[in-house]
């Protein structure tokens, strides 16, 4: 979780292909968002299309951000590390280091 405009966000991050396997487009990447962030938060709060990824955020609703509590950047700690070699095996070979995140 983290924060967009003070309040605390879902965030999801898909990549419209190249990058990942088996996704062609934005269209695809929007549906798949969605999906991942169904039944959490309320509204779709922005969509971020980069070159590579969208990102699509939805609030928090007051319930969820008192029972997770505040949002925590976990970048460069043993969580992030663990979340990343989760997903290595989903991620092409070379494209972690690529953007900078070598294992």
């Amino acid at each position: 979780m983290e924060k967009f405009e003070g309040r605390p966000v879902w965030h999801c991050s898909v990549s419209k292909g190249g990058n990942l396997r088996g996704l062609a487009e934005w269209g695809r990447a929007g549906v798949i968002a969605d999906d991942v962030l169904s039944g959490v938060g309320e509204g779709r709060v922005m969509d971020d299309p980069g070159q590579r990824v969208l990102h699509v955020r939805r609030y928090t609703t007051a319930a969820e951000a008192e029972r997770v509590g505040g949002a925590v950047d976990v970048r460069g700690t043993e969580d992030h590390r663990t979340r990343v070699a989760a997903v290595l095996r989903y991620l092409p070979s070379g494209w972690l280091q690529t953007i900078g995140e070598a294992p």
